[in-house]
């Protein structure tokens, strides 16, 4: 059951900060650190507080990642958060694939945009806040809160 509770926990890329308080709660039973020792073979420790399950991408289908999938550019800023670990877990997705990815190739997937099909709009038509007559554009005033005010071009003069 501990283990289900880390895969249903962790994040994209198989990190669990380690909370034994939250798993006993939600499991139901106690859990202490001879309980996550017996997990040993399924998990890195990844430092700082926080393990890694090493087959998790693997069995997510995420592994090798691509620079064109968004989820993988998630994975990768994941990794890149436990940026002291980041080898070893490297190492071991590598050796475990037939395909292997370098920190450099890593850096450039986590900071990559991506191929957006969609184009926004740089116009919108509003009802001017006076009139209540069609206004184009962007908003031509803001208030405090950063509520956006549209005005007509004869309104605006």
């Amino acid at each position: 059951m501990l283990l289900q509770f880390i895969l249903d926990k962790c994040d994209i890329a198989g990190f669990w900060e380690i909370d034994l308080a939250s798993a006993t709660f939600h499991i139901g039973a106690t859990v202490d650190n001879d309980t996550l020792q017996a997990l040993q073979g399924v998990y890195m420790d990844a430092g700082e507080g926080f393990i890694w399950i090493k087959d998790f991408l693997l069995a997510q289908c995420n592994w090798p990642l691509r620079t064109n999938a968004p989820a993988h550019r998630g994975i990768a800023r994941c990794l890149h958060k436990h940026n002291s670990f980041i080898e070893k877990a490297l190492s071991y997705l590598n050796s475990n694939s037939i395909e292997t990815l370098s920190i450099d190739l890593l850096k450039s997937i986590s900071n990559s945009k991506g191929n957006s099909k969609s184009k926004s709009k740089t116009t919108e038509t509003k009802k001017c806040i006076t009139r209540g007559c069609k206004a184009k554009g962007p908003a031509s005033r803001t208030d405090g809160t950063g509520q956006s005010y549209y005005l007509c071009e004869k309104c605006s003069g």
